[in-house]
């Protein structure tokens, strides 16, 4: 049963973690579109 429970547990975090990742990659691609889309702007 504690076996399982560590399992569990790890498994989260690795979730946890990947999600942190993915969450950081999509605001540095905002954060690109967003200058790109200014700078867009401002040729104009």
């Amino acid at each position: 049963q504690g076996s399982t429970g560590d399992w569990r547990s790890e498994v989260s975090d690795l979730v946890l973690q990947c999600s942190r990742n993915l969450l950081q990659a999509e605001g540095q691609l905002h954060l690109l579109g967003g200058g790109v889309l200014l700078q867009g702007i401002d040729d104009l």
